[in-house]
C-alpha cells in the first residue's frame, strides 16, 4: 500500500527473480565485479485507489508505464549468495523505484 501522491512517487518494490531469469542472468551477472546492472521494469495491471466519495476504485495501468533502475552488482552478488546458502532456487531483491 502506497500513500497518496500526484504525478510520481517513490516506493520500495520487491522484484521477484524467477528461476528462468536467474539461469539466464546468473552467468552474465557472475562475471561482473562492480558497477551497476541496468534494468528496465515494465508495469501493467490494475491499480486500486481509495477515493472519495466512492470508496475503493480500480483503474487499469497503461502498458507503456516503466522505470529504469541501476542495480548495484554488489546487491545482486549478496542476494545470490544468500539464496544459494539458504538453498533457494529463486530469489528477489528490493529496489526503490
Amino acid at each position: 500500500m502506497l500513500p497518496a501522491f500526484e504525478n510520481e512517487g517513490e516506493a520500495e518494490l520487491l522484484v521477484p527473480c524467477t528461476f528462468d531469469f536467474n539461469v539466464a542472468a546468473t552467468k552474465y551477472f557472475a562475471v561482473l565485479k562492480d558497477g551497476d546492472i541496468p534494468l528496465s521494469l515494465l508495469f501493467s495491471g490494475t491499480v486500486f485507489v481509495q477515493g472519495q466519495p466512492f470508496g475503493l476504485q480500480a483503474s487499469q495501468l497503461p502498458w507503456d508505464r516503466e522505470t529504469l533502475y541501476r542495480l548495484p552488482v554488489r546487491v545482486w552478488h549478496e542476494d545470490f549468495t544468500a539464496n544459494r546458502i539458504a538453498g533457494r532456487i529463486d530469489g528477489c531483491f528490493t529496489a526503490s523505484a
